[in-house]
């Protein structure tokens, strides 16, 4: 039985990115593997939006658990939710399985 890896990705602007991360990883508790937040820092000539946060997210880990802790990266599964989403509880279950 494995727990999912959870990774807020916030943007280096917000200054409650800090304390809304905390608050998440207070929720989750031991349910998860682990928490990891990412801070998006805008580029010179990159536009402002969920695309650029998430893009920048994904690379950052990328790097961290591919390049730094050997993950396979064909065994990493990703599901991007937003703020107001509402998972089944048997959501991450089922797409677990349909992914194996």
């Amino acid at each position: 039985d494995s727990r999912p890896i959870v990774v807020v990705a916030t943007e280096a602007r917000d200054p409650e990115r800090h304390a809304s991360a905390a608050a998440m990883q207070t929720v989750a508790g031991d349910r998860i593997e682990r928490f990891i937040m990412t801070e998006h820092k805008l580029s010179e000539g990159e536009t402002v939006g969920k695309h650029s946060n998430e893009n920048a997210a994904m690379r950052q880990i990328y790097h961290q658990l591919v390049e730094e802790e050997g993950m396979d990266p064909f065994e990493i599964l990703i599901t991007i939710v937003d703020a107001d989403s509402i998972l089944s509880q048997t959501y991450l279950s089922w797409a677990e399985a349909s992914y194996k």
